[in-house]
């Protein structure tokens, strides 16, 4: 599966808790996109 095809946009790094493994993303413009999906790579 290709996570870098045109068109997405990167919206930045979330790092996940060493502990439990959890992954915390905000995205400070979400108001403004009502219908924006996101995905998550893990590395």
């Amino acid at each position: 599966m290709d996570f870098a095809p045109e068109g997405w946009v990167n919206l930045g790094v979330a790092e996940a808790d060493a502990d439990f493994g959890t992954i915390q993303f905000i995205d400070p413009d979400a108001a403004n996109f009502p219908h924006r999906f996101y995905r998550f790579l893990i590395q």
